[in-house]
């Protein structure tokens, strides 16, 4: 089994501030619309859709969404959640380089680092090849992932933090600067319990970025620092990138 068909279980949000996750959504997505120039009831697919935060924001305002995760959990919870909040979201459980659709979205995201998990090249841009297909020409793409170059400038190998259920974390880094990949072994610490992550993410630069996005259809529109609509500069945490459907 993959390293990501194991680390994004519902363990994963002990990880995380899911109650800070869902209070940042509303402006991101005030941000996706500006930056995606959409308006309802545009069609919009969220790749690596997780738990649904963004999927379910977007229903709310009137969009017809589509969310494709692997996580039977995470999806699991999605669905709990936009059940709740009576909010219409079509859930598929999908391999992200499996994707069928062909010209049916308005505009497409993929955030919070969900791009790169895989070993190849040929993988990883199968997966933009795939998101190229699903939307119309002139569609939008916002693709959201870490800043490699600000990531290196305040590169940590150990570090270490409390989550709010008292959990301890654990993370020792390593970069491979050759095949541009990072490295992480993750300790859960919970409840006398010891839950261990191996993760490989490749982390690309601008031009890498650029240079597979074209070779796809999909050329840069605009960067940005995060889903604040901060201005990218190399030291940014964030990189987003908005693209266009040729």
């Amino acid at each position: 089994m993959s390293w990501y068909e194991e680390y994004f279980s519902k363990e994963w949000m002990r990880f995380r501030d899911v109650e800070a996750m869902w209070d940042k959504a509303p402006s991101e997505v005030d941000f996706l619309e500006k930056a995606l120039q959409i308006s309802p009831p545009a069609r919009v697919l969220d790749i690596g859709c997780g738990f649904g935060r963004h999927a379910i924001e977007l229903a709310a305002r009137g969009y017809a969404v589509t969310g494709v995760d692997l996580s039977p959990e995470l999806l699991a919870e999605a669905r709990k959640i936009s059940k709740r909040k009576r909010v219409s979201v079509t859930w598929r459980q999908k391999d992200m380089r499996q994707i069928e659709f062909d010209s049916e979205f308005d505009a497409a995201i993929c955030l919070f680092t969900s791009f790169g998990y895989f070993d190849s090249e040929e993988e990883n841009c199968e997966v933009l090849r795939r998101i190229s297909k699903a939307l119309r020409r002139g569609g939008r793409f916002v693709l959201d992932v870490e800043n490699r170059d600000g990531l290196l400038m305040r590169y940590l190998a150990r570090d270490w933090w409390q989550t709010k259920a008292s959990d301890l974390v654990m993370e020792e880094r390593r970069f491979d600067p050759v095949k541009g990949r990072g490295h992480t072994r993750i300790l859960l610490l919970s409840e006398g319990r010891k839950v261990e992550h191996n993760l490989s993410i490749r982390w690309y630069s601008v031009p890498e970025l650029e240079r597979m996005l074209e070779e796809v259809g999909i050329y840069i529109h605009r960067l940005y620092g995060g889903l604040d609509g901060s201005e990218f500069d190399l030291g940014a945490m964030r990189l987003v990138v908005v693209g266009e459907k040729a």
